[in-house]
């Protein structure tokens, strides 16, 4: 069995010319990409948590001190999908295979907790009414609200096109980078085939249509409503990056301790052009700071500085990562409705007075509220997930 697996990946190597990168088993767990996955996930809600105007006035020094770190967690969450993307293209040839493998694997548990939590909202509604109202259903219900909005919302669309061409559209869960995965992901195959062509030109490239399509983009910020930092084409260079993590696996660990010196030397450096070109407050400051093309100068060494810290990690504390990493199937999901959770806490108790003790509890209190709801969530759309996948996707 092992010769025979043994033969299939050199096949298939020299079938699509793959050169310097392992292949993953289908059905193997890459314990340091969820870890990764997980952190970027607590970052995220960590910091619309603080974002809350309320802590924002009481507790202005925490304020500013965390508000910013979504922005890693968002850069970690765009690396790994590609890293995935790579990872997912090489298992599944047809690529049409891919885009419904993937489709599935990020509208279901979507359009399942879009459904779920606008039902538990109306429900909530009997104790409080205001709840209902915050529920999608709401307006379509009591108000006569637009069924196009619940359409438009219950699967996944980009931010921007709904604001661009003036939508309907009710947003309850996911955030703007949904539709942003979705994009990468349709274009991951052709990215793929450039980067294994050649890892500079891809990135070259991708850093040169990030920083065109962002300046073209800018100035329909005020009239379309529109922000050009949340353009796919714009962070394409940070999913590409996962995907050359993946693609480039051999290279990399072939001189890894070079790599990772020049980006350390690379993130050093622009800090501190950063400082003293009077962008930030001090020379770590970039780093919650990243909302712009140039910062891709810092964030790209950053992702790969990260993912081998996650990789040594692993390494050296695997059982103490155990659990920890057991979050990473739920992880999704608990993007997708924590924003949803956080707001109702904030609607639903006195943030202003608490203390820093208090601050911490009421975090830790919605962090368990948020895996408790995205496990549930889990069970309930995971075998509807793979009834999808086995009955259209498996060829029989």
């Amino acid at each position: 069995m092992t010769k025979y697996h043994n033969t299939v990946i050199i096949i298939a190597q020299k079938v699509l010319k793959l050169k310097g990168f392992e292949v993953l088993e289908s059905q193997k767990k890459v314990a340091w990409l969820n870890t990764v996955r997980v952190f970027a996930s607590f970052t995220v809600i960590l910091s619309h948590y603080v974002l809350l105007e309320q802590i924002k006035s009481s507790h202005e020094e925490i304020h500013w001190a965390l508000a910013g770190i979504g922005h890693i967690g968002i850069i970690l969450f765009f690396a790994v999908s590609g890293y995935l993307a790579s990872n997912s293209l090489l298992r599944n040839q047809n690529v049409f295979e891919f885009y419904r493998r993937k489709l599935i694997r990020i509208i279901i548990p979507f359009s399942v907790a879009y459904i779920l939590l606008g039902g538990v909202f109306i429900l909530l509604g009997i104790v409080e009414p205001t709840l209902a109202q915050r529920s999608p259903f709401y307006n379509v219900i009591y108000v006569g609200g637009i069924f196009r909005g619940i359409l438009f919302s219950i699967l996944p669309v980009d931010a921007n096109l709904i604001t661009y061409f003036a939508l309907p559209s009710y947003w309850f869960v996911g955030e703007w980078f949904i539709g942003m995965i979705i994009y990468m992901y349709l274009i991951a195959p052709l990215l793929d085939k450039i980067l294994r062509y050649n890892f500079f030109v891809a990135i070259i490239l991708s850093l040169l249509l990030s920083w065109t399509v962002y300046n073209l983009t800018f100035p329909l910020q005020a009239s379309k409503n529109i922000t050009s930092w949340w353009i796919f084409i714009v962070r394409a260079p940070e999913f590409l990056l996962g995907m050359a993590f993946f693609v480039y696996r051999d290279f990399i660990l072939k001189y890894h301790a070079k790599i990772i010196s020049a980006s350390a030397i690379l993130i050093f450096v622009f800090s501190i052009f950063l400082y003293f070109h009077g962008d930030t407050e001090s020379p770590f400051f970039v780093l919650l700071c990243i909302d712009h093309p140039i910062d891709f100068m810092f964030s790209l060494p950053m992702i790969y500085l990260f993912f081998t810290f996650a990789e040594w990690l692993n390494e050296k504390f695997s059982a103490v990562l155990a659990n920890f990493n057991n979050f990473s199937d739920i992880s999704y999901v608990m993007m997708l409705i924590q924003r949803v959770v956080i707001e109702l806490f904030a609607d639903s108790f006195d943030f202003t007075n608490l203390s820093k003790f208090g601050i911490i509890f009421m975090f830790v209190l919605i962090v368990l509220t948020i895996i408790f709801a995205s496990r549930k969530i889990h069970d309930i759309y995971k075998p509807i997930e793979e009834w999808m996948i086995k009955n259209f996707l498996v060829r029989k």
